[in-house]
């Protein structure tokens, strides 16, 4: 595993394999407010990201976005949309695999990576902390 003067780090896929990652931190992403909207009822996704950390050295970041989606079955997070990493792998020569067969391999480790709890209770304690405050907390401030 070495860090290229790129900025990437790059290692076999074997070797990545052998890597911890720890969760760094996750968001929510604002309704998009171009959503369709349709008479009666409609069905809601909640959209976000995550980011996950290597605890070795180089350090190697993975992120990706990510859907809560209520009519899967069961209903559950789902990644979506391009890996975000700082990862070239190499083959076996030691040669670039490139930014696409890189993308497809992660993506493909990831998928079979559970980080849907982790992600969820990180968006709990982070959101739920800046909940806003009720009229008689807001009272007991002026007072």
């Amino acid at each position: 595993m070495i860090l290229d003067d790129d900025g990437y780090v790059k290692l076999q896929l074997r070797n990545f394999h052998g890597i911890r990652l720890q969760h760094f931190v996750s968001g929510l992403d604002e309704e998009s407010p171009d959503r369709t909207v349709m008479e009666g009822a409609c069905v809601s996704t909640i959209e976000g990201y995550t980011e996950w950390v290597s605890i070795s050295a180089p350090v190697i970041s993975l992120g990706w976005d990510w859907i809560y989606d209520p009519m899967r079955v069961p209903a559950m997070q789902v990644r979506q949309n391009s890996l975000r990493t700082n990862v070239m792998l190499l083959d076996n020569d030691g040669i670039e695999a490139g930014h696409l067969k890189t993308s497809v391999l992660l993506e493909a480790v990831l998928d079979c990576f559970e980080w849907q709890e982790t992600v969820l209770g990180a968006i709990e304690n982070r959101y739920s902390m800046h909940q806003a405050p009720t009229a008689h907390e807001i009272s007991n401030r002026l007072e």
